[in-house]
């Protein structure tokens, strides 16, 4: 009766071990980085017409017609540099 009960429980056993269900595969998703050629564009356009030349500044009457012809193209100066900067690290970065 011994020996039954051991078969028995030994059968249970390796059903049991048949019924586990499999694993699902696993679906990763992975970024890759490549970096990928570009042409290279470096017209830059023509240079806006800036009011503040050395001929205007001199000619200004006092210290304060200076000043308003500097303020004045203050920021499409620096609009015109960032533009420029912009077109030249895309040409040197890869």
């Amino acid at each position: 009766m011994r020996y039954n009960t051991l078969v028995i429980l030994a059968a249970v056993g390796l059903v049991g071990c048949g019924s586990v269900p499999k694993p699902e595969p696993a679906v990763r998703v992975v970024e890759t980085k490549v970096p990928v050629p570009v042409a290279c564009d470096s017209k830059l356009g023509q240079a806006p017409y800036f009011t503040d030349t050395k001929a205007a500044i001199e000619a200004a009457a006092d210290f304060a017609a200076r000043y308003q012809l500097l303020a004045a193209n203050w920021a499409l100066h620096y609009a015109w540099e960032a533009e420029q900067a912009a077109a030249i690290k895309g040409c040197s970065t890869p």
